[in-house]
């Protein structure tokens, strides 16, 4: 039985691609995507949709239980759609809920692609690392209604 893997906005411009290369390489794909997004072809090529919301804690946790990997790849698109507080608490949330869903699903690995503003980052700022300290979502700027 191929290793199954959880992909977080599955349906988006990077996450089709991981999810058609990894269809390819034998992985068991669930692929969690919005329920207005067309999934039809991640379906077809063997996709197992997941419909939901990615900052839902408990239907992460359902989807990722028993996945050697969670791809988080969802995020809510730009402040230009959302004011920089409701944007930065929308991917804080899924964050917070995949990270949640990686220890109760006893998940083997969790990577997570998403933005810079949610470590802190800010435009002309060097790229962090693993070394960089650590900020939390609960202490950032958005939701303590401060903002650089």
């Amino acid at each position: 039985m191929p290793p199954a893997v959880l992909i977080t906005g599955a349906a988006g411009f990077v996450g089709t691609r991981l999810s058609h290369a990894l269809l390819a390489d034998g992985y068991e794909v669930r692929a969690l995507v919005r329920p207005a997004h067309d999934s039809r072809r991640l379906e077809e090529r063997g996709a197992r949709i997941i419909r939901g919301d990615a900052a839902d804690r408990a239907l992460v946790t359902r989807a990722a239980t028993g996945c050697a990997v969670l791809y988080h790849l969802a995020a809510a698109r730009g402040a230009h759609k959302l004011s920089y507080r409701a944007y930065h608490q929308r991917n804080c949330a899924m964050v917070e809920a995949v990270a949640h869903a990686a220890c109760a699903g006893q998940v083997g690995r969790l990577v997570a692609a998403s933005t810079a503003t949610l470590v802190g980052g800010r435009v002309g700022q060097s790229l962090q690392t693993e070394e960089t300290p650590k900020s939390s979502c609960t202490a950032s700027p958005a939701r303590t209604g401060s903002r650089s």
